[in-house]
């Protein structure tokens, strides 16, 4: 039987915060699944923002040639990050490659989805439904609502409401 999905966008969250370590384990383990489709390509997003990363103040005082090396630093161990990530992938044979990008997350990984044209775009989910969803953004049920493919959340045992 012949899966729909070949194409798939894994965004993997931040894995230099360790409250991000256990779904990124999730993630792993069906990207793991999603890659023994034959024909299966994986492109693994990490998002990554210099002023979450420095601070809005630090990165304003930062001259302008000073702060494209910054982004350049941040970009290159982000993807150093995702590399290590997709490594099991790359030494198994399965097709892959990965993008390190800067932005807002909800924004960028639409964006990067418009460009790579996945069949799914694997998400992970630990929020719990409460009132501070009022006042915090939940990236995943976003992407998912504007998503133009389908999207997978996905969640570690126990950690959400649903």
């Amino acid at each position: 039987m012949e899966s729909a999905y070949r194409k798939i966008l894994v965004a993997v969250p931040p894995l230099s915060r360790e409250w991000y370590q256990q779904p990124a384990d999730a993630i792993r383990k069906a990207s793991f699944a999603l890659a023994m489709t034959p024909d299966a390509h994986l492109t693994f997003l990490g998002v990554f923002s210099p002023e979450q990363d420095l601070g809005t103040g630090e990165v304003n005082l930062v001259p302008p040639e000073e702060l494209e090396e910054i982004i350049e630093l941040h970009k290159d161990r982000h993807k150093a990050r995702i590399l290590e990530y997709a490594k099991w992938f790359s030494d198994n044979g399965v097709s892959n490659d990965v993008i390190a990008a800067q932005g807002e997350p909800e924004e960028t990984i639409i964006r990067i989805a418009k460009e790579v044209k996945p069949d799914l775009i694997l998400l992970g989910y630990h929020h719990k439904t409460s009132i501070l969803d009022l006042f915090t953004c939940d990236i995943a049920s976003k992407v998912a609502r504007r998503a133009e493919c389908d999207v997978m959340l996905i969640a570690p045992k126990g950690k959400t409401d649903a």
